[in-house]
């Protein structure tokens, strides 16, 4: 078991992600969604959007999300 059990961990997490696959293969998407892409509104860069207007919410956001990781190896 010690020789392949570590595996274990990778192999469930694999079959979790084609679970999620299949299952978002089947979802549809929201009619907002649909809506403002058949009248072509939809943005075409979204992050690039989000960081030029909300700079100062885009800092705070990543710097909560940076805290309490630990980048020292």
């Amino acid at each position: 078991m010690s020789n392949w059990g570590w595996r274990l961990s990778f192999l469930f997490f694999a079959f979790l992600g084609v679970i999620v696959v299949i299952v978002l293969s089947f979802t549809n998407e929201s009619p907002l969604f649909l809506q403002r892409q058949k009248e072509n509104k939809l943005n075409p860069h979204p992050f690039k959007t989000a960081v030029v207007h909300y700079p100062h919410q885009m800092f705070i956001l990543f710097s909560k999300e940076t805290k309490n990781t630990d980048l020292s190896i």
